[in-house]
């Protein structure tokens, strides 16, 4: 229960060091946007986006279209239909009087 509670909250806590952060180098003067246009920061986002669209992401789209997908999928499907057909066909007499316990008089 403490655990949970520890892991909980980021929200708030991501807001504050986000402040602090702008505020940080707002003091020491130094620009986001000249951070952000500078040549080596450019150079590593064009890298990074030419990576993501070449190899990551239609690897991610193969892998989610022929394996997941279907995989998921039929499974989700079969589960619910065999449910549906499960719940018609119960005899719930049968399960009351398998579960009730029996109290000696």
């Amino acid at each position: 229960m403490i655990n949970k509670h520890l892991q909980q909250g980021g929200f708030i806590k991501m807001i504050v060091i986000f402040i602090l952060v702008i505020a940080t180098l707002a003091y020491f003067n130094i620009s986001i946007s000249s951070i952000v246009e500078s040549k080596p920061v450019q150079a590593v986002y064009s890298f990074t986006k030419t990576v993501w669209i070449n190899f990551i992401a239609p690897s991610i789209e193969y892998i989610w279209n022929n394996i997941l997908h279907d995989f998921i999928f039929e499974n989700v499907v079969d589960f619910f239909s065999k449910a549906e057909v499960g719940i018609k066909d119960v005899n719930l007499n049968s399960i009351i009087s398998t579960t009730t316990p029996v109290v000696a008089k």
